[in-house]
Order: C-alpha cells, then sequence, then structure tokens
C-alpha cells in the first residue's frame, strides 16, 4: 500500500527504499527508483542515493516523498499494488510517466488506485465513481462518460481547464473572448487571472485587486491581457519569480 502521506525514515534513500526489500541490489533500487520517476531527482544530489533524508523526510518535496514510497512499494514486487491518492502531490506529466511505467513492467501485478483526479485512473480496466459514500457509476473511462453525470462533470471541467489554459499562454489575447471561455466553461474568475500570467495569484493578490481586473475589463472590454495587468496592479507580480 502507498497512501497519499506515507513515511520515511531517518536514514539514507537507500536504506529507506530497502524497507521494500532488504535484499534489493543496487541495480532493482535504480530500476524501481527510475519506474517511479525518482531516480533523476535522487541522482541529482550530491550524495546520491546515501543522502540522509532526516527524520520524515524533511529533506525532500512532497511529490519526491510520494516517488520514493512508490518505488519501495515497487521493490516488494507485489501482487497486488493499492495507491491511495499516492501522486496527489505529484504534476500530472510526472504522473503519467509513472502510469506508463506500471502498464509496461507491472503487468501482472493487479493495481488498486484510489485518486481525485480522473486523469489517474482514466486508463484503469474499471472504474468506480464515488459521491459521499454513494457509488453513482462503473465502468470504463468511455462507458462513464456516457452514463455517469458525476464523471462527465469532473472531466469537462478538467478539459475545460486544459482548452483555457492554452488560450491564456497568448498574451495578445483579447480579454473578452478570454472572459467569454471562462463563463461558458463556468470557470472562476480567480483561477482565470491566475492562469493568465501562469502565476498563483490567489496566493499574492487580495480580492479587491481581482475585482478592480474585473471591473477594467468591463470599462475596456477590448484591452489584451498583458495590458489588463499592469492597469489593476499587477505588473510587479507579472514578473515575479
Amino acid at each position: 500500500v502507498v497512501l497519499q502521506k506515507n513515511i520515511l525514515f531517518s536514514g539514507s534513500i537507500v536504506d529507506n527504499l530497502r524497507w521494500g526489500n532488504t535484499d534489493a541490489t543496487m541495480d532493482e533500487i535504480r530500476e524501481a527508483a527510475d519506474y517511479a520517476q525518482a531516480d533523476g531527482f535522487v541522482t541529482s544530489f550530491t550524495d546520491g542515493y546515501n543522502m540522509d533524508l532526516g527524520q520524515g523526510g524533511t529533506n525532500v518535496s512532497g511529490g519526491q516523498k510520494q516517488r520514493l514510497c512508490i518505488a519501495r512499494a515497487l521493490l516488494k514486487k507485489p501482487k497486488i499494488l493499492i495507491l491511495d491518492d499516492s501522486t496527489s502531490a505529484v504534476d500530472t506529466a510526472t504522473e503519467a510517466r509513472i502510469r506508463q511505467a506500471f502498464a509496461t513492467t507491472l503487468k501482472d501485478t493487479t493495481k488498486i488506485m484510489i485518486a481525485q483526479r480522473i486523469s489517474s485512473v482514466m486508463d484503469a480496466d474499471k472504474i468506480v465513481v464515488m459521491d459521499e459514500g454513494t457509488i453513482v457509476g462503473l465502468g470504463n473511462h468511455e462507458e462513464l462518460l456516457a452514463s455517469c453525470e458525476a464523471y462527465q462533470e469532473i472531466y469537462d471541467r478538467i478539459v475545460a481547464c486544459f482548452e483555457t489554459e492554452k488560450l491564456y499562454l497568448k498574451s495578445d489575447l483579447i480579454i473578452e473572448d478570454l472572459v467569454k471561455i471562462v463563463f461558458s466553461n463556468k470557470l472562476y474568475i480567480s483561477r482565470a487571472i491566475s492562469q493568465i500570467t501562469g502565476r498563483n495569484f490567489c496566493q499574492f493578490v487580495n480580492y479587491y485587486r481581482i475585482m478592480h481586473s474585473i471591473e477594467t475589463f468591463r470599462k475596456n472590454p477590448e484591452l489584451k491581457v498583458t495590458e489588463l495587468a499592469n492597469l489593476s496592479g499587477f505588473n510587479s507580480l507579472v514578473s515575479f519569480s
């Protein structure tokens, strides 16, 4: 079982991974870490697999910790692998590579995945959709898109976010067109503003600045993205790094 908040112990990375298999060779450890998309960041550390993690793995990020825990589980060569939201802190591209590794290297392992992201489970043979403890859908991805309203709503929101995010990256996009897309997909304006600049403005900008940007747009519907950011007092944050 790999949990969302799994445990790493004091000691080196290699010592932690050998909790999965005390007899694992270094080649087996690196192979498991590679499948879990962990080998790349581990080898970037000065001490590599010998780096001390500190109590609870304080020296690595949440996503890195999750990938190390997945690698540790893989070293057990389990017949059944349960992943309880165990890639929640991992970006979607890395998660996709982990799923691909599972598909090609764990063909004889039964994998049970508990997740909130559709992308985590959409390739599963069978998906169970639950809403407040009640099963509201059962089937594969295509079947649920055709039959389960709750699954459809989640999927539609994700698709809308991906499509609008592609447009937000274009600095010359007319704000009026942008807002039409946002409201047609029932997205929050704060999320739209965040994605316009590629920054999470919810962490830096208070409610009044967001409202000011909306009012600015209403008065100037032909403004472009960069112009709106400047007029709304976001210019200093647009270049934030």
